[in-house]
């Protein structure tokens, strides 16, 4: 996915997640997030192609899942949402979902990270039009 996303704008934040395909089911995917779109991928960070890409101005926003409604609540679940769907994302740790959340903000993603604020007064998602 690294491949094909250096094509499409410089690399803000790669790694391994779990992605929820659906509740309690994931599957360990590579993830990277560009200037211009997450890119999700079954084979190994920096190898094939995206399985799924997310434009920048579809990401309406990302928050971290309240532990007590994660169906693993020891590891952090990120929540990113388009108009049509919600995708899960889940993390090794609280410090990587803190640096994927800052990544996403630094996009211009609004972004709620748990500090009460809601995510809606955050800035629309680059090139997004609102």
């Amino acid at each position: 996915a690294a491949a094909a996303a250096a094509a499409d704008g410089a690399v803000c934040i790669s790694g391994s997640v779990a992605f929820g395909e659906s509740e309690g089911c994931f599957i360990e995917m590579g993830a990277v997030l560009t200037t211009r779109a997450l890119y999700l991928s079954e084979a190994n960070v920096g190898s094939g192609g995206a399985s799924l890409v997310l434009a920048l101005p579809a990401l309406l926003c990302a928050s971290r899942m309240d532990p007590s409604l994660s169906p693993f609540p020891d590891r952090p679940l990120l929540l990113v949402a388009t108009v049509a769907r919600q995708y899960c994302l889940l993390l090794h740790s609280s410090l990587v979902a803190d640096q994927w959340l800052a990544a996403l903000r630094n996009l211009r993603v609004p972004v709620d990270d748990g500090d009460g604020g809601d995510g809606a007064t955050a800035a629309p998602a680059a090139g997004s039009g609102r």
